[in-house]
C-alpha cells in the first residue's frame, strides 16, 4: 500500500483522491498534487487538503 507513504503518488492515470481512518485520519485531494508543510496542498490544478485525527 504505497498511499501509507505518498498519498499524491499515481499508477498511470490512477491515484488516491479521498481516504479515512487510519493514523492519518481523513485526507482529500481536489486536483492537486505537491503537499505544503502545514498541511495544503497545492498543485497545477488546485488545492487539497489533510486533517489529522486526534
Amino acid at each position: 500500500m504505497v498511499k501509507a507513504v505518498e498519498r499524491t503518488m499515481r499508477i498511470g492515470n490512477i491515484r488516491l483522491v479521498y481516504k479515512s481512518g487510519g493514523k492519518s485520519g481523513e485526507w482529500r485531494v481536489e486536483n492537486g498534487e505537491e503537499r505544503v508543510e502545514n498541511g495544503e496542498w497545492r498543485g497545477e490544478n488546485g488545492e487539497g487538503r489533510m486533517e489529522r485525527r486526534e
